[in-house]
């Protein structure tokens, strides 16, 4: 099992640089559609991108080495960039408990800017390499 969506979430939502940006806009997987009446941006969009779980002769080890993509996004570079730092600065190098997941070591392991002529959108891709123990 990977990290739990829940947990992810709950831990980037508690950082007040994330929350003063994205105003709690953390996704999984897709960002929502705009409406005509609300806005979906600046956001983080997130999701495992391939992972590898470790065995011995005696069976599995309980480790998992997720690769994380963390798309962040907005109307605008600066912020996009700034976002971006912040989601950087909460994840790397972090060891520790979220929600029931035991983190053992964050990495960033690329980082990518990107312009969507069509959307309009600025987005700067984090990939960090989560090693943890499946709960």
């Amino acid at each position: 099992m990977s990290i739990a969506v829940e947990d992810i979430t709950t831990f980037l939502q508690a950082d007040a640089g994330i929350t003063a940006i994205a105003a709690g806009r953390i996704y999984a997987q897709n960002l929502p559609q705009r409406s005509a009446t609300s806005t979906n941006l600046p956001a983080v969009v997130f999701s495992q991108i391939s992972g590898m779980r470790p065995s011995t002769m005696e069976g599995t080890t309980g480790l998992n080495d997720g690769r994380y993509q963390f798309s962040c996004m907005s109307l605008d570079y600066l912020t996009t960039k700034k976002l971006s730092q912040a989601v950087r600065q909460k994840l790397s190098k972090f060891q520790g408990t979220v929600g029931s997941t035991a983190i053992l070591d964050v990495s960033l392991d690329a980082e990518r800017d990107f312009y969507d002529n069509i959307e309009l959108i600025f987005r700067t891709d984090l990939d960090f390499k989560i090693w943890h123990r499946e709960p």
